[in-house]
């Protein structure tokens, strides 16, 4: 004999697991995403910590991973409420270097917490408790969670920049909220990233990454032993091919400015100690979701310059 309470609570654990179940993100289409990738160029955005601030920040949170998967949706998702045209434009906004995604880590300043904050049409603050749940002391958000506070201050850049305003909706927050809604989760699961992220890092069969070409960004000093005139949180422009990796097998040199150094490449990470021309004493370039991370040593007289940054192709 059956008890009925019993088969009753049985069936609903049984539904409730069910439902749980259909509630999972599908896996990502990874397949279709490297073959997105062997043509397209990851985002250009720059990334750039304020005052100085740690820029690991986006490596650690696998910025440049999501913004990749964020241009490859808005690419070739399904997108019911947005038209092609619309998605071009956010996608051209991704791949413009004029933007930058600024890292503020201090808590939001404002009334009410604004995890991000666009600022103008070219620069967007992100604070700590928009990629983190209690601020810089917290755990960090999801990167679906991420994804979606990302995706919604690039439609207010889409704002700022088309003087766009769609109806229906009483206020400005109704187009990036929308983007929100329709942004699919398969593509920001932990297990999807790791698999986009060794896409992006180029992973071969070999015992080397390839990080070839040439690279834009921002380059900031992060520490100065010495005497110098330049000073911690100085940046610099890097653009027009004046950063510039040359590889073979898993020999590489970068010519940067009027310096030249030479190294090897181990898995992502390439180290360069035998300089060849210039002030240039080391270098440590390592490939995180398609962006070079990029540590260099430059000798002083009495010293060195230290500089970081997070720079795109």
């Amino acid at each position: 004999m059956i008890n009925g309470s019993r088969c009753t609570l049985l069936l609903v654990c049984l539904c409730l697991i069910t439902a749980g179940a259909a509630a999972a993100p599908a896996p990502a289409d990874t397949e279709a995403f490297k073959e997105y990738y062997e043509s397209a160029t990851p985002p250009r955005v720059q990334l750039v910590a304020e005052q100085g601030r740690d820029a690991g920040v986006f490596v650690e949170l696998q910025v440049p991973t999501i913004l990749a998967a964020l241009k490859y949706q808005l690419d070739k998702g399904i997108w019911a409420k947005l038209a092609r045209a619309d998605r071009q434009r956010l996608v051209d906004c991704l791949n413009d270097s004029n933007l930058r995604f600024i890292y503020t880590g201090l808590q939001s300043s404002m009334a009410m917490a604004a995890g991000g904050q666009t600022i103008d049409a070219n620069t967007v603050k992100f604070n700590q408790d928009g990629w983190y749940s209690s601020g810089g002391g917290g755990e960090a958000r999801s990167p679906l969670a991420i994804a979606k506070i990302i995706i919604h201050e690039l439609g207010h850049v889409y704002q700022e920049r088309f003087n766009y305003l769609p109806r229906p909706g009483p206020t400005k927050e109704w187009f990036p909220n929308e983007l929100e809604d329709q942004l699919p989760a398969d593509m920001f699961t932990p297990e999807a990233l790791r698999e986009l992220a060794k896409i992006l890092t180029r992973e071969t069969d070999g015992p080397c990454s390839d990080i070839s070409g040439a690279w834009t960004g921002v380059l900031a000093v992060a520490d100065v032993q010495g005497s110098s005139a330049i000073n911690v949180g100085q940046k610099r422009n890097v653009s027009g091919g004046n950063f510039t990796v040359i590889q073979e097998g898993c020999e590489v040199t970068l010519k940067f400015m009027t310096n030249e150094i030479r190294g090897t490449v181990r898995g992502t990470t390439a180290t360069l100690n035998k300089r060849v021309s210039g002030a240039l004493a080391e270098a440590e370039l390592t490939l995180e979701g398609g962006r070079l991370k990029v540590t260099l040593k430059q000798t002083i007289s009495d010293g060195y310059i230290l500089s970081e940054g997070l720079l795109a192709q």
